[in-house]
């Protein structure tokens, strides 16, 4: 009876092991419905990059938190502002230039830039820089000037690194003295794993003009030309005084060996806060093939010898001929053959 009990038993276990036993109940298992599976998507955080360090790299909390600090910083903008217009001239209305510089070690851009000025020097929107780069000027609000938005990351922004001149026409109280402060501020966008917020921040001084100070600023001369180019050498000057001036002036340019030419203005008259352009005569025909150096020299003594003087190098060059075919013009404007 035993051996018998025993031989059901086996039977039953081996058909509860081989799904030969109530095929109605796993039926019915079957026939469930299956409640749908749902894939979370993994976000990887800063915590995740850290991990994916090999495990032969020991971390404790020293260099885990440098680690930390290497992942957020590749994202960084670095930068810098730089003022032109190193015075003031109370009582003015004058514009003031800028130049802006960033780099990024990754794909960080600029969202935004914004100048915030002091007390006593109020920005104008007319003769201010509408755009730097893709920034466009915001409507200007009490001391503060914006390009772009630099309060809200957006993650894509459209500053590429670079470097950008832009100026802000201001209008200065009569009553003003000293040395004054602009903050400067560029925000990235927050690309990626960026937080907090990377930011270019710095303060310029801007100083009250001196009482007589006349500047050569710049030299208008391309930096090559071809033989036979007749040239009119001209200069630009800025009056960053508070007086009115009468100056000489003398424009020469060197072949490396000898001054080919040299013209004096003399007399001249500039206002305080003017920025003029000096025309030179006779012209000047670069005849000779080689490289060349231009003078412009204040020759009036004022307060600020320093900038009273200026050069630039150019070349003359024979032309160079080239020969050009077009083969194919997907738009059909320009047809086969030499261009």
């Amino acid at each position: 009876m035993r051996k018998f009990l025993s031989l059901i038993s086996v039977i039953l276990i081996s058909g509860l092991m081989f799904g030969q036993v109530n095929t109605n109940f796993s039926k019915k298992v079957s026939m469930q419905p299956q409640e749908p599976q749902t894939v979370k998507p993994k976000i990887i955080s800063s915590q995740d990059e850290v991990n994916r360090i090999p495990k032969t790299v020991q971390l404790n909390e020293k260099n885990k938190s440098k680690v930390e600090m290497a992942l957020k910083s590749e994202k960084a903008i670095s930068g810098s502002f730089t003022l032109n217009t190193l015075a003031y001239i109370p009582g003015q209305t004058m514009v003031l230039e800028f130049t802006f510089t960033f780099s990024t070690a990754d794909a960080e851009y600029v969202d935004g830039i914004k100048l915030t000025f002091p007390t006593g020097i109020t920005p104008l929107s007319a003769n201010t820089s509408p755009s730097i780069g893709d920034l466009n000027l915001q409507p200007i609000a009490g001391n503060e000037v914006i390009w772009g938005d630099v309060s809200t990351p957006s993650g894509y922004g459209d500053l590429e690194p670079g470097t950008f001149d832009f100026q802000v026409a201001v209008s200065v109280d009569a009553s003003l003295t000293g040395t004054k402060q602009i903050q400067c501020l560029a925000t990235g966008d927050e690309w990626f794993l960026s937080s907090p917020p990377h930011q270019i921040q710095q303060t310029l001084d801007i100083s009250q003009a001196l009482a007589h100070n006349v500047a050569v600023t710049s030299i208008l001369l391309q930096n090559i030309y071809n033989t036979g180019t007749v040239i009119q050498p001209k200069a630009k000057i800025s009056n960053l005084g508070l007086n009115d001036e009468t100056i000489d002036i003398t424009f020469k340019i060197n072949d490396g060996t000898s001054d080919v030419y040299t013209s004096t203005v003399t007399g001249y008259t500039i206002i305080s806060g003017d920025i003029d352009t000096i025309t030179f005569t006779p012209d000047w025909t670069a005849s000779t093939p080689g490289d060349f150096t231009a003078t412009c020299t204040i020759t009036t003594s004022d307060d600020d010898p320093t900038n009273d003087i200026l050069t630039k190098t150019f070349i003359v060059s024979d032309p160079i001929w080239g020969f050009a075919w077009n083969a194919y013009d997907p738009t059909s404007n320009v047809p086969e053959g030499p261009v």
